[in-house]
């Protein structure tokens, strides 16, 4: 009784959580093309996700019937990565009593209902919360597997493995992680490999045939070129990530909370009573795809932190496995630090402008209250024109100053028109910001030339600066 009780608790907690303020926010750039992709007619779907080259189409295809069912407003978009946040924690509280024993089990799963990064993510109308739910299901399938050795077991690996590779290639981590353990432990588990193999080959089917797709129609980009070079510090700002949600600002609080994290981890990395194997395959997934990211960083930086979800969950089980090894009014106390500091996280969300998405609805509202017959309504790149059109309801016909790498002089734009609006986004360049609310000066941040000398050029009538993006009204009548 006193275990159903206290799931209970956890999974409402986690709910109220995810829920809060759901569809407060503006969508960010992202999110209004996952509202694209999943209501457009199928056929042109498929080919803007062909063209789009960035992820896998399992997620929009799964949005798609959600909101013809639910509408398509901020809370319904992102009402099925709250879900999927929900039944991680949820599948995290039964895997972790079964791997870390009744007490560490609860506590992982308590830490992943307070933790802000899940939280932020399971706040998104993106597939990283589905992500790291089917991260952790393959993990627990393949755990099954080894005990079980059953055919439903297997096939249960095979399918989940599928869904999760047409999810995200981060996926594509759980068969090395998998791997690295039967090799690991061949002499226990050798008998395993070829099955295991077979398994694979057929799961990873649906992937390659995106992956031909791609190939043959799009030439192979996947639109990835934004990401920086990596650096050594990024596993230590993934800990910090993880442990608080980054925000750049390095405080006493973030230094002793960091502090607390890796002692957890390091105390639970340590041999006890948690079984050798369940801990192997949980510091497998924690260190395994940051370090290889790094590696094939070196070629392509891909190094971004969202991409890492999947072993969050491994992340907050060795810290638990910590906690429950230490004197249980130490543990108490140390849990529930943690959890203050899941809070504090979670509420600056809402309260801390540092944390806003991008505020295409602010954006297009001011454009809409103050717009004339006459104007013309111009954005940066064609891609900016999805989430302002989200938005936008007014009478201008907006245009893209770039498309197809295709830059419009912006003389040509403004021809017979007596005032431009001109919407710019602030440039993306961290892996590690949850969002990117940052002043910027568009003449700085503009990175064609061109463009820039025209807008240092022209007096601008008005200038306002929302979240992440900036509206600019220039007078061309009245210099």
């Amino acid at each position: 009784m006193r275990r159903s009780v206290l799931a209970v608790g956890i999974l409402l907690l986690t709910a109220l959580v995810r829920l809060w303020g759901l569809g407060g926010q503006s969508l960010w750039m992202d999110e209004a093309f996952s509202h694209l992709f999943a209501t457009l007619p199928l056929s042109l779907s498929w080919q803007a996700m062909i063209v789009d080259a960035v992820h896998p189409p399992l997620y929009y295809l799964l949005l798609r019937p959600w909101l013809t069912l639910a509408g398509d407003g901020e809370f319904a978009l992102r009402f099925p990565s709250a879900v999927a946040g929900v039944l991680t924690v949820a599948l995290l509280l039964r895997v972790g009593r079964d791997w870390l024993g009744e007490r560490a089990g609860a506590w992982a799963a308590f830490l992943l209902a307070l933790n802000p990064f899940h939280v932020w993510y399971s706040q998104e109308a993106r597939m990283y919360a589905l992500l790291g739910f089917l991260s952790l299901a393959v993990l627990a399938a393949f755990w099954r597997v080894l005990r079980q050795r059953r055919h439903c077991d297997w096939a249960v690996l095979g399918v989940l493995s599928a869904l999760a590779y047409a999810t995200h290639y981060f996926a594509l981590y759980l068969p090395l992680i998998e791997f690295v353990f039967l090799l690991a432990t061949f002499r226990r588990y050798h008998h395993t490999l070829a099955r295991w193999a077979a398994v694979q080959t057929l799961a990873v089917l649906p992937l390659a045939g995106w992956l031909a797709t791609l190939y043959t129609t799009a030439g192979g980009t996947f639109g990835i070129g934004w990401i920086p070079a990596p650096r050594l510090v990024d596993p230590l700002l993934t800990l910090w990530s993880f442990g608080m949600a980054y925000d750049g600002r390095l405080t006493l609080w973030v230094v002793a909370g960091l502090g607390v994290w890796s002692v957890l981890l390091i105390l639970g990395m340590r041999r006890g009573s948690v079984e050798k194997d369940a801990k192997l395959v949980l510091l497998l997934a924690l260190a395994l795809p940051p370090l290889a990211t790094l590696l094939l960083s070196l070629r392509r930086p891909t190094y971004v932190e969202r991409f890492f979800i999947g072993i969050l969950p491994a992340f907050v089980a060795l810290a638990a496995v910590g906690m429950a090894r230490l004197p249980r009014p130490a543990h108490f106390v140390i849990g529930l630090t943690l959890a203050g500091l899941g809070i504090w996280g979670v509420a600056r969300f809402h309260l801390d402008p540092v944390f806003a998405k991008e505020d295409w609805r602010a954006a297009a509202r001011s454009i809409e209250a103050r717009e004339r017959a006459g104007d013309v309504l111009a954005l940066r790149y064609f891609q900016h024109v999805v989430p302002f059109g989200y938005y936008y309801r007014g009478t201008l016909e907006p245009e893209a100053v770039t498309l197809n790498q295709v830059t419009t002089p912006p003389e040509e734009l403004v021809a017979d028109h007596g005032r431009l609006w001109l919407v710019l986004r602030a440039r993306h360049g961290d892996p590690h910001h949850l969002a990117w609310s940052e002043p910027f000066d568009p003449e700085l941040d503009e990175a064609d030339p061109t463009m820039r000398e025209w807008v240092a050029a022209h007096q601008r009538e008005d200038v306002v600066a929302y979240s992440g993006v900036s509206v600019l009204l220039f007078d061309l009548e009245n210099p």
